[in-house]
């Protein structure tokens, strides 16, 4: 007997985030490595056989689908979860708190050190600006910073 499968959307809307996220995180790392658009356009910088400026395109392209696809995985496919998750009391040892509290203090010392650059946030964006001066110098040999 054959077993009919039908389109689950909240399957659909996983994948797609699951893919989509993929997406990001590739085409970020390539702008990480890439040199600023006026060199990338003069040396004709590729990867992949695509520019920087299709790098971009798809990396904003995923990060608004991915808030979209965000918004829908969470308030239409698991809204009643998270609900849940803040209205349960302390007595059971399921309750949300601290990884809610714990999920905050990472985010906000992620973006502090990110306003603050300290390391190693200041390590990461170091390392991508001498990349960029990398290309600057290869472009323009004897360019002091």
């Amino acid at each position: 007997m054959e077993s009919k499968t039908s389109f689950s959307s909240r399957g659909f809307t996983s994948m797609l985030l699951a893919l989509c996220f993929t997406g990001l995180a590739f085409s970020g790392i390539v702008l990480y490595f890439a040199p600023p658009c006026s060199i990338a356009e003069s040396m004709g910088w590729t990867v992949i056989g695509l520019s920087k400026v299709q790098w971009s395109a798809i990396h904003m392209t995923s990060a608004v689908l991915i808030l979209f696809l965000a918004v829908i995985h969470l308030f239409v496919y698991n809204w009643k979860t998270m609900v849940c998750y803040f209205k349960k009391k302390n007595s059971t040892k399921s309750s949300i708190r601290l990884e809610m509290f714990l999920a905050i203090f990472i985010i906000l010392a992620l973006y502090l050190g990110s306003i603050l650059m300290v390391p190693p946030i200041s390590t990461l964006i170091d390392g991508n600006d001498a990349i960029k001066e990398s290309y600057r110098e290869m472009v323009q040999p004897g360019r002091g910073r």
